[in-house]
């Protein structure tokens, strides 16, 4: 285990043409020494990485995604989440400008996948009979302090163990999907994405009035030498929805509800970091929906990264300050990571006689030209089906033993209590 600071970059979005032609930027960006000076209240905020209005996508995505993306493939979880004020660029940065078109302002969500199924089948193809990994994707909504199911847009009921939640929470089960290639896993975080609840407001067209979270669950199994390697991981891809101030929104109506859930939403947010920065013993994660299901990322197991999308508009110089003032708090934070990992000895020897023994089998295949060549991917397919099918005989053999061995139990039991009876009339 190892303690590590939450990673903290702050990028600037260009002024807003809504704000007019004539609006300046209330901010100096330093990109290159990584900080950015209000001279509003004459202050210096420095953070691991400041990008500027001219920061590409891919920029970003190597600075932010990719250490996060590495520990991940290591078993180690992560998560990359962004926070601002609505309109900041957030959903922006996550996910580019349209989800439905491919171009090279891909946001880090699609880019993430990309590289995640780059590496482990670029592993596959260089060591087929000895690595092998699985995929599964979940994606949750919170609207209005409810939860729901982008993959299938159904609520999902809270089903926490009051008297065991400090020591975990656990949320409706949310439907994970597996997935085999990135055009599948990008296919379902577009129907997902799709479903997420927006509203325009007079600060954005498209305002995202929830958060949204992307979750792909990483398993993987590696032969070496004496020993196989599992390794576990869960990566956590946030979109938060931006606070509003109902001043600068207009909103009207469900609007305004949803306004208020997503600051109470997001105000519990900072309430857990300024409690865990104070180290308190009991921190109140499940004040919101948001917090319980981050809690890993936030003070736990997680390589976590958040992205602050800044307004350098001066109209909004009250909110970006606030919005600094929060980051400098938040890379305080320690967490504690490991490494999901297990290692066994056993069945090594048995695997390789079998991968042997298939190999040679696919020389004489070969050599008589009956049958189609076995490749070394299908002969490591054969060897785990192989040892998936001895699992579940041998768990079907110890149910069995366990059965007669309390059919023996009761029998003897049986008896005993006639042997009993017997004796007390032989003493009459």
């Amino acid at each position: 285990m190892m303690q590590e600071n939450i990673n903290v970059m702050a990028r600037v979005r260009p002024l807003s043409e809504r704000a007019g032609l004539n609006q300046k930027s209330c901010l100096s960006v330093d990109a290159a020494n990584s900080t950015i000076y209000v001279e509003k209240n004459k202050e210096f905020y420095k953070f691991n990485k400041v990008f500027d209005e001219n920061a590409s996508q891919e920029a970003i995505f190597d600075t932010v995604a990719k250490p996060i993306i590495n520990g991940f493939l290591e078993g180690k979880n992560g998560t990359i989440f962004a926070y601002g004020q609505t309109a900041s660029g957030k959903t922006f940065t996550m996910l580019g400008p349209n989800i439905n078109e491919h171009n090279d302002d891909n946001g880090i969500i699609p880019r993430t996948i990309k590289e995640i199924f780059s590496v482990l089948d670029a592993k596959v193809e260089n060591k087929p009979d000895s690595f092998k990994y699985s995929i599964k994707c979940s994606f949750i909504e919170i609207y209005n302090e409810q939860q729901y199911d982008l993959l299938k847009k159904t609520t999902l009921k809270n089903n926490i163990n009051k008297i065991a939640i400090y020591q975990k929470a656990t949320f409706g089960k949310a439907e994970e999907k597996e997935v085999e290639s990135y055009d599948a896993c990008l296919k379902l975080l577009k129907h997902g994405w799709n479903q997420r609840t927006t509203a325009s407001t007079s600060m954005n067209e498209r305002s995202s009035r929830s958060h949204a979270i992307f979750i792909i669950r990483l398993a993987t199994e590696e032969l070496a030498e004496t020993k196989v390697i599992t390794r576990s991981s869960c990566l956590n891809l946030v979109d938060l929805a931006g606070f509003e101030r109902q001043s600068q929104t207009n909103n009207i109506g469900v609007q305004i509800r949803e306004s208020y859930a997503i600051n109470n939403s997001l105000s519990t947010f900072t309430h857990v970091i300024r409690q865990i920065l104070d180290g308190k013993k009991f921190i109140s994660y499940l004040d919101s929906k948001l917090t319980t299901l981050l809690r890993d990322s936030l003070g736990g197991n997680s390589k976590t990264t958040v992205i602050f999308n800044i307004h350098q508009d001066a109209q909004f110089i009250t909110d970006t300050v606030s919005v600094l003032e929060f980051a400098k708090s938040v890379k305080e934070i320690k967490n504690t990571i490991s490494i999901n990992k297990s290692v066994s000895c056993e069945d090594v020897e048995t695997w390789k006689t079998e991968v042997l023994r298939l190999r040679q089998e696919n020389e004489q295949l070969k050599s008589h030209q009956q049958h189609d060549e076995i490749t070394d991917k299908e002969a490591y397919q054969r060897v785990m089906l192989y040892f998936e099918n001895d699992t579940a005989q041998t768990k079907a053999r110890r149910v069995e033993i366990q059965k007669k061995t309390a059919e023996y139990k009761r029998r003897l039991a049986m008896l005993s209590v006639k042997k009993d009876d017997s004796d007390s009339d032989d003493e009459l």
